[in-house]
C-alpha cells in the first residue's frame, strides 16, 4: 500500500503526529507566519505546488497553514520582485539538512548561484533545526576561515512520539 493510499483509506497516523507536534510544540509566532506568507510563491510555483500536492506523501500538510493564513493576519504577498534571486559578494555560509522538507538542499544550492563567496554545509539526517554539530563550521566561518567540511552526519537517535508527554511538556511550559 502506498503512503498516499494510506491517507486516502483513512490512516491519518502520520498526519496526526505532525499536527500534534505543530499544536503542542514551542508555538506559532506571528512574525514567522507573516514572513512565510509574505514571501509567497510565484504563480508558476503555486501551480506546481497544487499539481504535485496530490501525489505528495502528506498531501498539503507541509504547506499548512499556507496560503490560508494571509487573510487572517492581514499580510500581503510581497510579489515576484521580492523573490528575485539575490546577489552578494559578502561571505555567506549556507547550512541545509537532508531531511528538511520545508527548505530542501536544492534551495540553498540555487541561492548560492548569487553568492560567489559562499560555502554550503549539508547535514545528513538533519531537519529544519540547527544541529549542535554545526557549531564548529559556523564558528570557523565567523572567524574568517573556510569551514573544513562540506557534509556532516547527525547521529541517529530514536525518540518515539508520545502525545501524553508532549501535552504535559506543553502545559508545563505554559505555567512557568
Amino acid at each position: 500500500m502506498s503512503p498516499n493510499s494510506e491517507l486516502a483509506n483513512g490512516n491519518l497516523a502520520t498526519l496526526t503526529r505532525r499536527v500534534e507536534r505543530y499544536l503542542t510544540g514551542p508555538g506559532i509566532h506571528g512574525m514567522q507566519l507573516a514572513m512565510d506568507y509574505a514571501s509567497g510563491a510565484s504563480a508558476a510555483r503555486s501551480r506546481l505546488i497544487e499539481e504535485q500536492r496530490h501525489d505528495a506523501l502528506l498531501d498539503d500538510s507541509f504547506n499548512l497553514p499556507f496560503p490560508f493564513v494571509g487573510d487572517a493576519i492581514e499580510v500581503d504577498d510581497l510579489g515576484d520582485e521580492f523573490r528575485a534571486p539575490v546577489q552578494s559578494s559578502v561571505p555567506t555560509l549556507f547550512c541545509a539538512g537532508t531531511l528538511d522538507g520545508r527548505t530542501p538542499i536544492a534551495n540553498a544550492e540555487a541561492a548560492r548561484n548569487g553568492f560567489p563567496n559562499s560555502h554550503l554545509v549539508v547535514v545528513e539526517g538533519a531537519t529544519h533545526e540547527t544541529p549542535t554539530l554545526l557549531l564548529d563550521p559556523q564558528t570557523e566561518f565567523l572567524q574568517g576561515e573556510d569551514p573544513r567540511v562540506d557534509r556532516l552526519v547527525r547521529p541517529f537517535a530514536f525518540s518515539p512520539f508520545s502525545a501524553a508527554s508532549s501535552s504535559s511538556r506543553s502545559r508545563q511550559s505554559k505555567t512557568t
